[in-house]
């Protein structure tokens, strides 16, 4: 996205050490001060005006908040595109595990990733980073914050955390005069229209033009009323639109939960039922590929890519959809996955993917996360998983801005690896990103009416598919089987308060029905079922683990 002008002179820097500035390569080099002279020099030349405006993408937008930090007086307004002052652990340990093509990239551009392995726990490495390097009450020039849906920077701790210290804490001369512009855009695609396998024409060229109004207002005193508008400015994605707020994230938004259910269904009704997990192995040795994303690495598909036929048709992938909209469903925010989950190993990962599903089939990704196993509970230290054990999981994904159009539909891809984007988890439990065993895990998602396992999405004004709540007739049910689960023997214990139709059955772990135990109406009281497989021949699990199914009306 080139600004192209006859009314600027334009001055290119680049960051100390790089190019045609090697020889002045230094070690740990100030770019803030490095900054500060270019400023200083321009306002001295004979061409210039003496207001300065930055502008930048990525790292070099990184610079633009390192110089502002400095005070140059004749810096006037910065426009620092998809950058990010901070140095958190997630931001490169996203949900705990490591960004593989990200530590790439940096390597590429000699940042020395010995430091970023050697703290793959949020420690006191990464809290004296973020502290260092947050400094919002020393931004005291305007800035116009450009960010994309598609952009890695585009988490609640990232450029829209950045933009509510700079509207909060920032200085006062710049605090109130701060904008926000949001596009359907990847890191590397600013300002174009084409990301990935989409098009989005309403959004091209909207960075440029933005840029300059920017410029002409506090540069060159154009009367243009730019600092009247919107505080921010976001794409719909989905009705293609640009739309106005004062501020960021939305208020008029509800967090939505849709249910994941038996069958690999999504409902806003919440499950009633107990029933088998869904269940899939994971061999590290054969990941899920990245498919497009929000991923930077030159080497890989950028934005939305149809995820069918090389992600949602693997063995080790499970797949929830809602059934096709019949009005809009409006997304503005950030998105969170709530999972229950166990493994047959101490360690493993949760990967997840949300997807806009088109009238023709077309599943396309509009974000992803995933959660190491091992920091389910904090970041900051590591608990090892108890083979069988059933945990509760949350994920983080980014923001977005999508309008689920009527006639598609709501999908939630489900595995244990996204690679080469997150590094993989080798399932031994031992150290991490060092060499060891590869096992394979077999891991289970739950979702009943213990472990309501959900997508929670930001729906805006509720204008999405409302589904009835089906009403469980029978209040308080209670049940409890030992072992579970179980392979060649359990004993069921469950309690009526009421009187009721019943059905238990057994599963395997692949979903196909053993056996029913229990079927027909049952006075209330207390029951006892033992299963013993032994005395039924050839019924026995030959995967190893069997699960109860129970229905009650």
């Amino acid at each position: 996205m080139p600004l192209i002008t006859n009314n600027y002179a334009i001055v290119i820097v680049d960051w100390r050490g790089f190019y045609g500035s090697s020889d002045a390569a230094i070690d740990a080099p100030n770019y803030g001060e490095d900054g500060y002279d270019c400023v200083e020099w321009i306002a001295q030349q004979g061409w210039s005006n003496a207001k300065i405006g930055m502008w930048g993408i990525s790292a070099v937008g990184a610079v633009q908040y390192q110089t502002a930090k400095e005070h140059p007086p004749h810096l006037v307004c910065g426009v620092p595109i998809v950058a990010n002052y901070k140095q958190q652990y997630q931001r490169y340990y996203r949900g705990g595990v490591l960004r593989k093509t990200y530590l790439k990239i940096l390597e590429m551009l000699d940042y020395k990733a010995e430091p970023i392995l050697a703290h793959p726990i949020y420690d006191a490495f990464w809290k004296y980073a973020e502290l260092v390097t947050t400094y919002p009450q020393e931004i005291d020039v305007p800035m116009l914050l450009m960010a994309g849906w598609y952009d890695h920077h585009s988490y609640s701790d990232g450029i829209f955390c950045i933009f509510n210290e700079l509207r909060s804490l920032g200085g006062i001369n710049g605090r109130e005069h701060h904008k926000l512009i949001i596009g359907p855009w990847h890191h590397n695609h600013i300002g174009e229209a084409v990301q990935g396998q989409l098009e989005y024409p309403n959004a091209a060229g909207v960075s440029e033009t933005e840029a300059l109004n920017f410029f002409d207002y506090w540069l060159r005193n154009v009367p243009n009323s730019y600092d009247n508008l919107p505080v921010v400015r976001y794409y719909q994605m989905g009705t293609d639109e640009w739309l106005n707020n004062e501020s960021y994230p939305l208020d008029n938004v509800t967090p939505t939960f849709f249910f994941l259910h038996p069958a690999g269904v999504l409902y806003e009704s919440n499950p009633v039922d107990i029933c088998p997990p869904d269940s899939f192995y994971y061999d590290p040795r054969n990941p899920s590929s990245t498919i497009g994303g929000i991923e930077i690495g030159y080497f890989l598909l950028h934005g939305p890519y149809d995820q069918r036929w090389f992600v949602e048709s693997r063995d080790d992938v499970v797949v929830f959809s809602t059934k096709v909209l019949d009005k809009d469903l409006v997304v503005a925010g950030e998105v969170k996955v709530q999972l229950y989950v166990s493994s047959n190993c101490l360690d493993t990962d949760f990967s997840v993917r949300l997807c806009d599903v088109y009238p023709d089939g077309r599943s396309m990704l509009v974000m992803d996360g995933i959660r190491r196993m091992r920091f389910r509970n904090s970041f900051e230290t590591e608990k090892l998983m108890t083979p069988g054990e059933i945990y509760q999981l949350n994920i983080k994904l980014p923001h977005s801005a999508l309008t689920f159009l009527r006639g598609h539909q709501v999908r939630l891809c489900v595995s244990s690896s996204n690679y080469p984007r997150f590094d993989i988890n080798l399932n031994n439990g031992g150290s991490l990103y060092t060499p060891g065993d590869t096992l394979i895990a077999l891991n289970r998602i739950y979702h009943d009416v213990n472990f309501p396992s959900a997508l929670i999405l930001p729906v805006k004004n509720l204008t999405g598919v409302k589904q009835k709540r089906k009403k469980c007739e029978v209040q308080n049910f209670k049940l409890l089987n030992y072992p579970n689960p179980f392979n060649s023997a359990t004993q069921i214990n469950y309690q009526l308060p009421a009187n009721a139709k019943i059905t238990l059955k057994i599963y395997d772990v692949r979903g196909r029905e053993i056996r029913t135990l229990v079927r027909g109406n049952q006075s209330a009281g207390y029951f006892s079922v033992v299963w013993d497989g032994k005395n039924n021949p050839g019924q026995c699990c030959q995967f190893g683990c069997l699960f109860l199914s129970v229905r009650i009306e």
